[in-house]
């Protein structure tokens, strides 16, 4: 017993004796960062952000824009900018404009106008740019892609609401969820529907056939089912787009999350990483 008792002392000193190792190796890896703080105009207004780079890049970066969810809010996901920045990429997340209601073309008008911010930095390579969107991001990626906008070279939509006649249906059932999503949209969708149509980006795949997308989603979504990414990996099949892939993430819920399991952050990674490894760095 006195043994085993040794051994476990043993295990949890060298475990203990690991933490500060590991603290200083993620330390200095913050420390080859760079990160600002950003703003620039979307339309006459202002779009505040951040950047991420490594403090040497040798060369013009590739660079891709982080588009966040419905809160607008892209604090706390440094466990996805800071891996894309250390592998060499210029990150640039942003807040769009505080448009409280019918936002959805207007977050395409501020990703586009974050793509001619990033052109402007000596230190971007401005043929390599990328979209990374999360749920209201996710849809927001891929309608900068459907725009025309040649500069997108790749996209990543993760926990995507692509189809708003949906989205605003399967909640309809719920006191809490229903009016929270006709507040984002202004009317229902009897009532305007070819607004609904204009932003949902199922209903835009042709214009995307050119455009490699990445589409993510937790099996558990029940923000945002992953039949809106499964119904538009099909539309974006049938459109003629040859790089087109989906990924279904087991046990992942729209924040990644896995109740008590913690959140499926390094799977999220294991896919985006080589991802624009592929679409942003190769040659097409």
């Amino acid at each position: 017993m006195k043994q085993r008792n040794l051994s476990m002392c043993r295990w949890f000193a060298a475990l203990v004796m690991a933490v500060p190792s590991y603290s200083s190796a993620a330390a200095a890896q913050d420390q080859a960062l760079e990160i600002s703080d950003v703003e620039y105009k979307s339309e006459g207004e202002s779009v505040k952000g951040k950047l991420f780079r490594l403090r040497d890049l040798k060369a013009p970066a590739p660079a891709i824009v982080v588009l966040p969810g419905r809160g607008r809010d892209f604090t706390g996901m440094d466990w996805l900018y800071k891996p894309l920045a250390q592998k060499g990429y210029v990150v640039m997340p942003i807040g769009y404009r505080d448009i409280p209601v019918r936002y959805y073309l207007k977050d395409v008008e501020d990703a586009r106008n974050a793509m001619t911010y990033l052109e402007s930095l000596q230190f971007v390579d401005k043929s390599r740019i990328g979209l990374y969107g999360h749920s209201r991001g996710g849809a927001a990626a891929l309608m900068t892609a459907a725009s025309g906008d040649k500069r997108v070279r790749s996209v990543v939509s993760a926990s995507a609401p692509t189809d708003h006649f949906k989205s605003l249906a399967e909640k309809q059932p719920s006191a809490a969820h229903y009016p929270d999503r006709m507040r984002t949209r202004g009317v229902p969708s009897e009532e305007d529907p070819e607004y609904y149509r204009s932003i949902s980006p199922i209903y835009h795949a042709n214009q995307m056939r050119d455009v490699p997308i990445l589409l993510l989603h937790g099996a558990q979504d029940f923000l945002a089912f992953p039949d809106h990414s499964t119904n538009m990996y099909g539309a974006l099949k049938v459109a003629g787009n040859r790089a087109a892939r989906i990924e279904l993430i087991v046990g992942a819920g729209h924040f990644y999350e896995r109740g008590m399991r913690g959140y499926a952050f390094d799977e999220v990674l294991a896919y985006t990483i080589p991802w624009f490894d592929r679409t942003l760095r190769e040659d097409r």
